[in-house]
């Protein structure tokens, strides 16, 4: 066997244990969930390279994704798509919000610009926070989204879903303190609908020396329709592999990934089986970096790709489902509040998996 045919055992072996001893996804949560208010201050810009981590327990209390809810999801989409978040003052008031937010389930926010400012007028501020593991902590899963929208618009699925469905992850790894083996690191990207500059700064500076062992991009994941809403995918011999339940409806969670995603995808597919166990999931695995089908690139994922990093893109597919697709009717009342949990919950649940028990 490969390393990875070993690991992608390792991974349904841990799912076995976890099924074993959890409860069903759909029960209540035994969690609190922090309060979603605004800040009154602006907290301090820092461009440190280091930051303070919240430290994994050696033992998990809970299910982490039943204290994940839908309300809680909506409640934030709708905080997040008061404004749009193209302009910096927007786009501070939703780092503001979101710094507020982690720092209220324990965590220590780093923001994180390039070094060098001089090259572009548009400086992005990534935040990130750290779940650190316990046995490999220099291991590092990045779960992603990007927190601004195109001008003039509100992107409630266009990423406020992909912001909230990542600050729900956060919250609950946080509550459930459970055993992980790699540091899951929640990143916030800025710029992404000015050719993912927050992303490509970071790969470029922000990973350097470190261990990243891969990466889950959320990019539009809170839109469903009907029966024949959306182009069914086929395989495109040496460019494009894909499995799992695709379909013309569009109520299917979608994951592209690198040919070196597969752990990630064996993850994933085994978390929607347990937690999201009447959602389908299509698959797609696409040749090098993607440049064969270049749509498969328009994400915060595309760079972890150029630099040979296993990444896989989470989505709806957005314009290929949703017609409001960087429209002004892309709200929250658009948005499908069961879908976005499933969505939630898997990830989380394929998070824990891929970083693996200590």
């Amino acid at each position: 066997m490969t390393s990875g045919s070993l690991r992608s055992l390792a991974i349904v072996a841990a799912l076995t244990l976890m099924a074993g001893c959890s409860s069903s996804p759909d029960a209540s949560p035994t969690t609190t969930t922090p309060t979603t208010t605004t800040p009154t201050t602006t907290p301090q810009t820092t461009t440190s390279t280091t930051s303070t981590t919240t430290t994994s327990s050696t033992t998990a209390t809970t299910e982490p994704t039943t204290a994940i809810t839908a309300d809680q999801l909506m409640a934030d989409v709708r905080i997040l798509t008061a404004t749009p978040r193209s302009t910096e003052a927007q786009r501070e008031t939703t780092r503001v919000w979101l710094q507020h937010q982690l720092e209220a389930s324990g965590y220590d926010v780093h923001r994180w610009t390039r070094a060098d400012t001089s090259q572009s007028p548009a400086v992005p501020v990534n935040l990130v926070a750290r779940l650190a593991g316990t046995a490999s902590p220099e291991r590092v899963l990045i779960v992603s989204a990007h927190y601004d929208s195109v001008e003039g618009v509100v992107g409630a699925d266009d990423d406020a879903s992909g912001v909230a469905a990542v600050l729900a992850v956060a919250r609950a790894l946080a509550t459930a303190h459970p055993k992980l083996g790699a540091t899951i690191e929640f990143v916030f990207f800025d710029l992404e609908e000015l050719g993912l500059l927050g992303s490509r700064a970071y790969v470029a500076e922000g990973i350097v020396g470190r261990t990243i062992i891969g990466v889950i991009n959320l990019e539009s994941v809170g839109y469903t329709c009907g029966e024949g809403c959306q182009p069914v995918f086929t395989d495109i011999p040496g460019c494009l592999t894909v499995g799992g339940e695709v379909h013309a409806k569009g109520d299917n969670i979608v994951a592209v990934g690198d040919e070196t995603a597969t752990d990630l995808m064996v993850a994933l597919t085994a978390a929607a089986r347990r937690v999201a166990p009447d959602r389908a999931l299509g698959t797609g695995l696409v040749a090098g970096n993607g440049t064969c089908m270049s749509v498969t690139r328009r994400s915060d994922h595309a760079p972890f790709w150029d630099a040979g990093i296993p990444a896989v893109m989470v989505t709806d597919l957005a314009e290929y489902r949703n017609t409001n697709y960087h429209r002004s009717t892309d709200v929250a009342d658009t948005l499908d509040p069961a879908f976005l949990l499933d969505v939630t919950r898997t990830v989380a649940a394929a998070a824990l998996l891929a970083a693996g028990p200590d």
